[in-house]
């Protein structure tokens, strides 16, 4: 009996014994560090549910300060001890410190983020990011018609095409520009995707402004093909109204696209040819002849003038000639200008016109 007694005390024993040391070892793990699990050590145990990370800025540009914000649904991250990690170094560790702030690096680094929470039941769980940031330009014009010489931009009018190209700057890891034709381009129109527009080298978009009543946010994401480099870029497209200017075309200088006529203009000639240039309007229907020009003087049609032109000379009466003109896309009917020319002469100059 006394054998047996002393059998169970050192069965005790050894049990408390064990007990002590894996006691001692969950103290030290939790007071020392927790390197060990993230980088490479076995840890203390971790849980099966997912730790998300949720950007400030899914796709920041270089040098972007974004903020990182935890989720997890199963466990309480305010009373758990968070630690952060950049590139493997500690950065922050805080109770509930379920945000971290930082600044992205420049064109062609990589970070990694990598935040690791201890539950206050000794739990552990850890999630990490690369950041390996890219720029991409956008540039884009209406394919309208603009006159000779003419130094803005195209812009857009309804329904006529937008043509716009991404211009990006990916660094590999071997510190080497990628090219164009070998990333992944991906279009949308105020968030959705545009049909047909992602894919490989896709870095030019030809977009339909059709039944589009208010402005445009066109946005394009790119990325390599590991997904690991990513840019994106966004341009605001409004689209404005047509509109005529009137040129003066001289018989032995041509078209005079260095000055525009101004509203009311000296006839200091015998005769004057005005040339209307229709801005913005769509090109294929300028090429397919899809205009229609309606000129009136002194609110009279002149139904036997057609064309962008119209000649004028002086006649016998005085006073001012009151010349107008609407342009009409038949193809487009949303694309539709009218101007007015006031075309002044008095006792010295000039008299009314005659055709």
């Amino acid at each position: 009996m006394k054998k047996v007694f002393n059998k169970k005390i050192k069965v005790y024993l050894g049990v408390l014994f064990v007990f002590s040391f894996v006691f001692v070892s969950f103290a030290d793990a939790v007071e020392t560090d927790i390197e060990s699990y993230v980088f490479g050590g076995s840890g203390i145990g971790s849980l099966p549910e997912l730790l998300t990370m949720k950007l400030s800025n899914r796709i920041p540009s270089p040098n972007e300060e974004i903020t990182i914000s935890l989720e997890n649904y199963s466990i309480d991250l305010y009373t758990s001890q968070i630690s952060w990690y950049k590139n493997d170094s500690l950065v922050e560790r805080g109770l509930g410190k379920k945000d971290f702030t930082f600044n992205v690096g420049g064109l062609g680094t990589s970070d990694t983020i990598t935040a690791v929470v201890l539950t206050k039941n000794g739990e552990q769980i850890s999630t990490s990011k690369t950041f390996s940031p890219a720029e991409v330009d956008i540039v884009w014009e209406g394919d309208v018609y603009t006159p000779p010489f003419y130094k803005g931009k195209a812009l857009v009018s309804h329904r006529s095409i937008v043509k716009i190209v991404a211009i990006p700057n990916f660094i590999g890891s071997n510190k080497s520009k990628i090219s164009d034709d070998k990333l992944m381009y991906v279009w949308k129109k105020n968030g959705n995707i545009i049909n047909g527009s992602q894919g490989m080298g896709k870095n030019m978009l030809y977009y339909d402004m059709e039944k589009n009543f208010r402005d445009s946010v066109l946005t394009v994401e790119v990325s390599n093909s590991d997904d690991s480099i990513k840019a994106k870029s966004s341009v605001s497209i409004k689209e404005i109204k047509p509109k005529i200017v009137f040129y003066e075309n001289d018989p032995l200088m041509g078209i005079v696209f260095e000055k525009a006529l101004n509203k009311k203009t000296d006839l200091l000639k015998e005769e004057i040819t005005v040339t209307a240039q229709p801005f913005f309007f769509s090109k294929d229907d300028i090429k397919n002849e899809k205009l229609e020009y309606k000129w009136k003087l002194n609110n009279k049609i002149l139904d036997d003038v057609v064309g962008d032109f119209i000649t004028l000379k002086k006649g016998e009466d005085k006073g001012t000639a009151n010349l107008s003109l609407n342009i009409q896309d038949k193809n487009r009917v949303m694309q539709s200008a009218t101007n007015i020319l006031n075309i002044n002469f008095d006792d010295e100059r000039a008299s009314l016109f005659n055709f």
